[in-house]
């Protein structure tokens, strides 16, 4: 029996066509496209153009119809909308009106899709850029000891500033003029551009559109200490933050203290106090500003009229700004504020004057007269406030986000309008659960396909002009850090376009590594980047290098290098996709961006068991509406991955692509090794469904869990104590025929730490994981 399905539009049900088929496509990580995501796509549908829907959809079909009940709607935006089967919830997403279709002139129905939630996310974006976003919690005074405290700090800093040269190439030893092991050559604060964590700015798009972005991948180190280089002019010139100029408490009704505005209005014959006949009266409205800066450098005076910027001066030392000279006309209404930037840090004196000069015939006689006022500000200060919206790379919203889910191997699942779970697909498929969905299939009608592989899977970064880039692609005749993967089997080519330059770093010395934003000898030109990934290791010791501020030049021994290189949970990581040299630990480090977030959904993938498997199956209401793309299928004792599904809404009906699962689901064994380290962080995937979580340390050996039940996502802590090698003693005979003990054996003990996690469910079954770490 069919089931009773219900659409939604923003709140109002539409009537359906009672033959209409409706069949909604639905994908997010597809393997013809692994550097996708996809949503929820349906067919076109129609539905009846009747007074129901026609009052709904505001008669589309009829151009001539502006508004409906005052309300405009722009049928160019999706609308927010609900799809349910017999008062269940199946999907939620938007629709788009396609178009109307009419017969005999009169309309007879519509025809529309339905899209998922991941594309009305990209939507929100649009055309926006990262310069859009507010950035003002991370703003902070542009001053050498503010960059100081960035390159060398303990403290987490949002925003640092990489070691990396825009303006000379950078030398250590042979006290020649770009030696930074030197004092007289240091590395002046000014040289240096920031860089913001990109957890950051997630947060800005967050707060932008007001949506939720979450996931453990953003608890994960390996995320938050990736930052983007803020680099988009040759040299780091910044203006001070805008600061209004103050207009103190006056009696004068020409000046507003509270909003700190010229009050400049139409001055009537009565309010200049003439009796008499008044004719050919006219009058100007003359508004200045005297400044007297602090010092003679360079500043800039922003003029509002009602809140609208109408012009900038630019000016040094001492100066009268012209503020308007406005005809005295009827209607006239114009507050007029001022605010004051300059290119270091400074303070003014000021004062605004106001003058209304008119004439006329008082009585047949010419006359003239004035009308004066001014008050004296308070002193304006200005400080060097960083805006970092002003540094950042030309880059779209959209295009940013679908970089790091390429980078970082990402799906995005909507669990609402507003809240979208962003998850590695390796945690995504964990937080999957399993449906044996046998005797639903219709397993007279099994299709088995090969799937078409690719024979390369290449990850390209965008080419870097950086001079030391270019050397390694002469030498290597590839970008660094870049991948080009061989499969053992036929089929094409395939190539992930990462967004991003990935700028190859130098060790100039022990432990201290520099980049460098220039071009290829012998003119080691400065240029801007394109969007710029980088890693923050942890603090190092270095070789002394020197670092000027303000009035000092710093001796620095230790800071916190940037380059493509992590260490987390002791265990080393790369930025590059490649099986690279690191620049800073001249090894290999085979923990690639490729290795970790690619190679274990690809080892599945290219099994040489696996298959595409296409069934049919008609799933009961409860699996329909509970299932997700991250769960498995169990049919006949083969487990799959969902892969593709195609709902027919109206009959139940699901046609599946499955591809065979051969990874291990539980228990899921982990084997960290940590060396000396106090605590080691576990990321902690909620399955669908589950209630909650609980966890037990079966042999602490001294260790501790900072949480024992969760009911979300969680990045769990684990302290353990200092490790120290295992001694043991004997007792040995002395030549004087004594027993004394002496220190023999000092052994290789290794404690271990055993956590078992068990999942609750509403059914009241478990499953359980096992997690080992052991400490060396």
């Amino acid at each position: 029996m069919d089931r009773k399905l219900q659409i939604y539009i923003e709140g109002q049900r539409l009537d359906l066509f009672q033959d209409e088929k409706i069949v909604v496509n639905s994908s997010i990580q597809n393997v013809n496209d692994i550097s996708k995501v996809f949503t929820d796509l349906s067919q076109s549908f129609t539905v009846p153009a009747n007074t129901h829907n026609n009052t709904i959809f505001h008669h589309f079909y009829n151009s001539d119809v502006d508004a409906y009940n005052d309300v405009v709607l722009n049928y160019n935006i999706r609308r927010e909308a609900l799809i349910e089967i017999d008062l269940t919830t199946l999907r939620k997403g938007t629709i788009q009106i396609e178009k109307a279709n009419l017969k005999n002139g009169k309309p007879y129905s519509y025809t529309m899709t339905f899209y998922g939630q991941l594309t009305s996310l990209k939507d929100k974006f649009g055309e926006d850029k990262l310069s859009d976003l507010n950035y003002s919690s991370y703003s902070h005074e542009y001053t050498g000891n503010e960059v100081y405290n960035r390159v060398i700090g303990s403290t987490d800093y949002d925003v640092r500033y990489p070691l990396i040269s825009s303006s000379r190439v950078w030398q250590y030893g042979g006290g020649g003029s770009q030696d930074i092991s030197q004092n007289s050559h240091h590395i002046h604060y000014q040289e240096l551009f920031p860089a913001i964590k990109i957890n950051r700015i997630f947060d800005a798009i967050e707060t932008k559109y007001g949506v939720t972005l979450s996931g453990n991948i953003r608890l994960d180190k390996r995320f938050d200490n990736c930052f983007l280089y803020l680099k988009n002019k040759d040299a780091m010139i910044t203006t001070t933050s805008a600061v209004e100029v103050n207009i103190p408490s006056t009696s004068s009704q020409y000046f507003n203290a509270s909003t700190n505005q010229v009050l400049v209005n139409y001055i009537t014959e009565n309010q200049l106090g003439l009796t008499g006949l008044i004719t050919n009266y006219t009058g100007t409205h003359y508004i200045t500003l005297n400044l007297t800066p602090s010092n003679s450098v360079q500043y800039y005076v922003d003029v509002f009229y009602n809140g609208q910027l109408q012009y900038t001066v630019t000016s040094a030392g001492s100066d009268t700004i012209d503020l308007g000279q406005l005809p005295n006309v009827y209607g006239l209404a114009q507050n007029i504020s001022v605010q004051l930037r300059s290119d270091s840090p400074m303070s003014f004196s000021s004062s605004f004057d106001y003058n209304f000069g008119y004439s006329l015939l008082l009585n047949g006689t010419p006359t003239f007269g004035t009308i004066t006022a001014s008050v004296t500000n308070s002193t304006t200060s200005l400080i060097s406030l960083l805006d970092l919206s002003t540094l950042m790379p030309d880059m779209k919203v959209a295009d940013f986000v679908s970089g790091i889910i390429k980078e970082y191997n990402l799906t995005i699942e909507p669990i609402s309008e507003t809240y979208y779970k962003f998850e590695t697909v390796d945690s995504w498929y964990q937080a999957g659960v399993l449906w044996d969905v046998t005797k639903y299939t219709d397993i007279s009608s099994i299709d088995i396909e090969r799937i078409k592989l690719y024979k390369k899977i290449s990850f390209k970064h965008i080419e870097s002009e950086s001079f030391m880039n270019k050397q390694f692609k002469e030498t290597n005749l590839r970008e660094y850090g870049s991948l080009e993967y061989q499969f053992d089997t036929d089929g094409g080519d395939f190539v992930v376009d990462l967004p991003f330059e990935n700028i190859l770093f130098s060790r100039l010395a022990n432990n201290l590594q520099v980049g460098y934003s220039l071009t290829k000898a012998p003119d080691y030109k400065p240029y801007i980047p394109k969007p710029t990934l980088l890693f923050l290791n942890d603090a190092t010791s270095c070789d002394t290098f020197y670092l000027r501020t303000d009035t000092t030049t710093h001796a620095i021994t230790s800071y916190y290098s940037f380059g493509q290189d992590l260490i987390y949970n002791s265990t080393n990581y790369s930025l590059n996709f490649g099986n690279d040299i690191s620049s800073f630990y001249n090894v290999n480090i085979t923990n690639s961006m490729f290795i970790t977030w690619y190679n274990a959904y690809l080892n599945n993938l290219y099994q040489r068991k696996n298959r595409y498997t296409y069934v049919k199956t008609k799933l009961p209401l409860y699996i329909l509406t509970q299932l997700k793309l991250n769960d498995r299928l169990l049919i006949r004792d083969h487990r799959y991955i969902i892969n593709e599904m195609k709902i027919d809404i109206t009959s139940g009906v699901v046609d599946f692509v499955l591809i065979n699962d051969f990874a291990q689901i539980v228990p899921k064994i982990y084997n960290k090794i940590i060396s000396g380290q106090q605590f080691f962080n576990v990321p902690i995937t909620f399955p669908n469904g589950a209630v909650d979580i609980t966890f037990d340390l079966i042999n602490a050996n001294g260790a501790t869990i900072d949480e024992d039940t969760l009911t979300g996502d969680y990045t769990l802590q684990v302290s353990v104590p200092a490790y120290l090698p295992k001694v043991l003693k004997e007792r040995i005979a002395t030549d004087g025929g004594t027993w004394e003990a002496q220190t023999c054996i000092q052994s290789l003990y290794s404690p271990a730490y055993v956590i078992t996690i068990e999942y609750n469910f509403p059914t009241k079954t478990t499953t359980e994981d096992i997690i080992i770490y052991q400490q060396w």
